[in-house]
């Protein structure tokens, strides 16, 4: 083990499932802070294994209870000062088991993820939370890249990589302003409250509630709860997207009159004219000479102002993330309305696996996003329709998530891949639910062909593969994979066919 970690004044901090979402980039944080820092995993996948592998984190491959001895990675104390638990783990787990007797002797200090962020990370900035079912890391990358150009330097936490900064977990700068993406998931195994409600939340965006993380949350009414408590730890006030673009209309109004009996301000944003920053037009508009890259350009009115803007991105609910990040930004009183400039977004670049293209050729492109919930899956499919326009769309979809594995939401699966025209559909990927909650492929393709696009049902993703190679070519085609993780690969051998 390295001799540059053999600091005895410095603090131990290791990291029970360095992988995880946020663990490795607070991981890399914390080191750069000049804490000795080390973590263990099982296998780590790109990118965190690269990104890992540039820092100066110690990592083991595997969990073992020696992992929480200094003597393993070369350093003299006993045991590590901080232990920082995953929310992947789970009781009875062979380093957390350990933690929690060491915790309980006072030997080390043991912490979630959630509880570590905020206090080594957020701090005492200005904190800005980003929530809602849909949207969280694109709009809160947007918000994050927006302040640096206000040449803020933003501190921040997003749960995917932004491609405009080189970290998904960056120390606040002279602004003293942090952006965190606000996940409604729960935090660890000891403590099953939703994470957004330890960061400290000044300011909160809201992009809107419905049911969803179907594996903690029994039903829309227990995730509005966890919602109404953030409403009780928020200082500053927040900005709510308008109800009739909100998923479920009755949890945002009532989110809304939360705010307002607390004495805060509740700014609403969305199309209608009633909310307090509108956008009255909105067009896909070309960004490049060749007409390859292709943006939005959107008219934002506000107190009878009215200014143009243009983005990156592409679609609908990509002009609401916008929005939302704009509406804050005033209302926090970081910039006025009208000094903002037009192409504050021009230049943003994305995030990884959100609209992605991983190939393009005039006969083909191939992109990968991250869409599991079927309102997501229809509002990506028709903005990659406007990026691309004219194209055969072939949609795959891999239902993965706790939710999209279950029947809950088979009516809304049914409908949402109307925008494609065919559909490669694998079986549900999650065996621990039980068959008769399990999504039942078999009569969803039936009832989404009932509907127009052409099915094609695998059992395995080499199957899936085996399908798409036997398609019909003779038209240009767009092909959007869809899964929350890494759908066994496909993208690799899809990509091998295309190149």
């Amino acid at each position: 083990m390295a001799k540059d970690m053999e600091i005895n004044s410095a603090q131990w901090v290791h990291f029970i499932a360095v992988g995880g979402k946020g663990m490795g980039a607070l991981a890399v944080l914390m080191s750069e802070l000049g804490y000795m820092v080390t973590g263990s995993d099982g296998v780590l996948y790109p990118p965190m294994d690269v990104y890992l592998e540039k820092s100066l984190v110690k990592v083991s491959n595997e969990y073992s209870k020696d992992n929480l001895l200094g003597q393993t990675w070369g350093l003299s104390k006993k045991h590590p000062d901080i232990v920082i638990v995953g929310n992947a783990i789970s009781r009875g787990h062979v380093e957390a088991e350990v933690a929690a007797v060491l915790d309980d002797e006072k030997k080390i200090r043991r912490m979630s993820f959630s509880e570590a962020l905020a206090e080594f990370a957020i701090a005492e900035n200005k904190s800005f939370v980003v929530t809602g079912t849909h949207g969280k890391s694109t709009t809160s990358s947007m918000l994050a890249w927006a302040f640096e150009r206000l040449n803020l330097t933003p501190g921040f936490f997003i749960g995917a990589i932004p491609n405009n900064f080189d970290t998904c977990c960056r120390q606040s700068g002279e602004g003293q302003v942090f952006v965190s993406e606000g996940d409604e998931y729960d935090t660890v195994y000891w403590d099953k409250v939703s994470k957004f409600l330890y960061y400290k939340p000044d300011w909160v965006i809201c992009t809107g509630v419905e049911f969803d993380h179907a594996d903690i949350f029994k039903d829309l009414a227990a995730i509005e709860d966890s919602f109404l408590e953030l409403v009780k730890k928020t200082k500053d006030g927040w900005v709510l997207v308008e109800d009739e673009s909100a998923p479920e209309p009755k949890v945002t109004a009532s989110l809304s009159e939360a705010v307002k009996k607390k004495g805060l301000p509740c700014l609403r944003y969305g199309f209608s004219d009633r909310s307090d920053f509108y956008v009255s037009k909105w067009h896909a508009k070309t960004l490049s000479s060749d007409g390859h890259k292709v943006g939005t350009s959107f008219i934002v009115e506000y107190k009878g102002c009215s200014k143009s803007f243009y983005s990156s991105m592409i679609g609908k609910h990509n002009v609401l993330n916008a929005l939302s990040a704009i509406a804050v930004i005033v209302a926090a009183g970081k910039a006025n309305f009208s000094d903002l400039d037009s192409n504050l977004f021009a230049d943003y670049s994305g995030i990884a696996k959100r609209q992605q293209e991983l190939f393009y050729s005039e006969q083909s492109v191939l992109v990968d996003d991250f869409a599991h919930h079927p309102r997501a899956i229809f509002e990506t499919l028709n903005a990659l329709k406007l990026r691309y326009p004219g194209r055969f769309v072939r949609a795959f979809f891999e239902p993965r998530s706790a939710t999209s594995a279950r029947n809950l939401l088979f009516d809304s699966f049914v409908k949402c891949f109307d925008p494609a025209d065919e559909v490669y559909l694998i079986e549900a990927t999650k065996k621990n639910v039980p068959m008769d909650q399990r999504l039942n492929v078999v009569e969803l393709k039936r009832q989404i062909e009932a509907h127009g696009p052409k099915v094609f049902l695998a059992k395995d993703y080499g199957e899936l593969v085996g399908l798409f190679e036997t398609r019909n070519q003779s038209e240009e085609e767009l092909i959007v994979l869809m899964s929350n993780g890494s759908f066994g690969g496909i993208a690799e051998k899809l990509l091998e066919q295309l190149s």
